[in-house]
């Protein structure tokens, strides 16, 4: 008898994951919009599952209501960069506004639109997000730690 090989559970792809862990405690805080929610939840499950702490918005509104009510709490930047009410590049001019030091990582089906940002490409693994993101964190400490 045939016998199908289950799926490895998150914690699993997580543990053989090394850059699945934040690289600095205590967690930084993701900023997630991405407009499809069955993505958006998953990316948002493997970013806390990885130590992250997230905040979730499923638009450029939805966006900005967060970083009002959470002034200078936001690390990073985590996009869709094709938003039902506007592209990323315009998303990050504006929360720059709010926040000036704030890194950003955009996520996208056509690479060729996002050329001269910091992008992931879809579809992507589990660890090939959780890595990007650790770079994307990573890259915002060492330039707060260059400006001192």
């Amino acid at each position: 008898m045939y016998e199908r090989e289950s799926e490895p559970r998150l914690s699993t792809v997580l543990a053989r994951t090394p850059a699945a862990r934040p690289a600095a405690t205590p967690p930084k805080t993701v900023l997630l919009v991405e407009d499809t929610t069955m993505i958006r939840q998953i990316m948002a499950r493997l970013l806390v599952c990885a130590g992250y702490e997230v905040l979730e918005a499923g638009s450029a509104a939805e966006a900005f209501e967060i970083l009002w009510g959470h002034p200078d709490a936001v690390d990073v930047l985590v996009s869709d960069f094709t938003l039902p009410d506007m592209n990323g590049r315009q998303l990050l001019k504006e929360v720059r506004r709010l926040q000036p030091e704030i890194r950003a990582l955009f996520v996208t089906g056509d690479p060729s639109e996002v050329a001269s940002e910091r992008f992931l490409a879809k579809p992507f693994l589990p660890g090939e997000l959780l890595a990007a993101v650790n770079e994307t964190v990573n890259a915002r400490v060492l330039r707060r730690a260059e400006a001192l």
